[in-house]
């Protein structure tokens, strides 16, 4: 279980926060659903944690900005827009800020 969610991990993103150590990861399932889920990631031991799920599917980019906020890509759950958003990694509450 541990290689498949680390495969997910690495095809879908992996950023550092600006703020220290930490790796964070988002992870999609490659059913039918997209659930995604963010993960942080040990960075000596590689090991993926969840810290819970992202109210969007198909999350597979994600990215801090030079104040800490973290963004992402993906799509809404019925996969008929392309979504951006911001992630609150304190609540892990998700704004959305445009879908196309």
């Amino acid at each position: 279980m541990t290689s498949r969610i680390l495969a997910g991990i690495i095809a879908g993103a992996m950023v550092a926060a600006a703020a220290g150590p930490t790796i964070y990861g988002s992870a999609y399932n490659g059913g039918g659903s997209g659930a995604s889920t963010l993960y942080t990631i040990s960075p000596t031991t590689g090991a993926a944690t969840s810290v819970g799920p992202i109210g969007f599917t198909f999350v597979g980019a994600i990215a801090f900005d030079s104040t800490g906020t973290l963004y992402g890509i993906g799509t809404s759950a019925a996969g008929t827009w392309v979504v951006a958003l911001e992630l609150d990694l304190r609540t892990l509450e998700d704004t959305l800020w445009t879908q196309a």
